[in-house]
């Protein structure tokens, strides 16, 4: 059984045992998000019984399209909660065969591969949690994996069915989270050309024309504009902060922080978003937890130092060569930028900023390898 196969089976089989556990009970911490998308993928596969394909009846919900993938799962399934962490223990193994691969596609040998990608899909424990529920998060890692690895394959050896599997994985990508989509493809339009690829003009040009085309094909403006200038609205962020993504919530840790709403420089903001920022790439710290079950992210936060150290040479390692790293990374800084400026709730952000955390995670292998 080679490495890549053993690697699916274990994967697999331990976010597979993962969706069991929280079925019956053992449920540290309460999300909500998949319970929603549950239900919603329900109502959809119930539609597509009906022959209803446009979803148009009062109690779906259309704002994303994991909603129906969930729901056409549950339509040639069950629809039930363990069969939708079937989907998700799938999805989860299509991330660790992606995370193997991109390794390899760094330089990276066949058994350094595996011990990443095992490594990272399996003791990463917010990876390991939300990655066994029914959450769009379970799909929007995959697929952001899959648009780097498709990124580095272009790079390599430019080709039309490279840049069509990469359009492709993006607009599914926007479909799913619309705002994740549009960070991956900043961050390759920006650091596109300094990489020291020959096609690295070219792959802007990609991404130029991803950036145009597939925000407007969703209905939000060139360069998603439309979406842009409404929720940068300074009572927009608050709104988000102190409603949608709230301290409040009992079960999530706490950052604390509020925006002043009469203007948006000030020292009070600068202060908070930079507090938020480091939370959400570094935390939750030990005095912004309230239950006791909080303090299982120190599993998570206290190994995540010592990877940053490897990233950190990664990093610099990469500079000097093919400069490779600076879109992983650069996607990493926007996404927890952006869930700094939005979100007051450190269980939230863990969750969010997993696409991040690959990132970085696949710089800091090439960091361990020079080490």
């Amino acid at each position: 059984m080679t490495n890549w196969r053993i690697l699916i089976f274990v994967v697999f089989l331990v976010h597979f045992w993962v969706s069991t556990l929280i079925f019956f009970g053992i449920q540290p911490i309460w999300v909500g998000d998949d319970q929603f998308y549950h239900s919603n993928a329900i109502k959809i596969a119930r539609e597509i019984l009906r022959g209803n394909f446009s979803f148009d009846a009062n109690d779906v919900e259309l704002n994303s399209w994991y909603s129906i993938l969930l729901g056409i799962w549950y339509f040639f399934g069950i629809p039930h909660p363990l069969w939708g962490g079937v989907l998700s223990a799938i999805l989860s193994a299509v991330s660790a065969i992606l995370l193997f691969a991109l390794v390899q596609k760094l330089g990276g040998s066949n058994k350094f591969a595996f011990w990443t990608a095992f490594l990272g899909t399996i003791f990463y424990p917010s990876y390991v949690y939300f990655g066994s529920l029914t959450l769009r998060d379970t799909a929007i890692v995959p697929l952001v994996l899959g648009g780097f690895f498709l990124m580095i394959k272009f790079l390599q050896k430019p080709s039309l069915i490279t840049f069509i599997l990469l359009f492709l994985n993006t607009t599914l990508l926007f479909g799913i989270k619309a705002e994740i989509s549009m960070l991956f493809m900043l961050s390759l339009l920006i650091s596109a050309p300094f990489l020291r690829f020959r096609s690295r003009l070219v792959l802007a040009g990609v991404a130029l024309v991803m950036f145009i085309v597939i925000p407007i094909f969703f209905g939000r403006g060139i360069f998603g504009y439309k979406w842009i200038s409404h929720v940068m609205q300074l009572e927009r962020i608050i709104e988000h902060r102190e409603k949608y993504y709230s301290y409040t919530t009992q079960t999530s840790a706490v950052i604390n922080v509020r925006y002043d709403s009469e203007k948006i420089i000030s020292s009070n903001n600068l202060f908070g978003y930079a507090y938020s920022a480091i939370s959400a790439m570094l935390g939750p710290f030990p005095w912004q937890m309230r239950r006791s079950a909080h303090w299982l992210a120190l599993l998570e936060t206290i190994p995540w130092y010592f990877v940053l150290y490897f990233f950190w040479k990664g990093f610099l390692h990469s500079i000097k060569s093919d400069r490779i790293a600076l879109p992983f990374v650069l996607f990493a800084i926007l996404l927890f930028s952006g869930i700094a400026l939005i979100s007051d709730n450190l269980g939230a952000d863990m969750r969010w900023r997993m696409p991040g955390f690959f990132a970085l995670f696949i710089v800091a292998s090439i960091g361990y390898q020079k080490v």
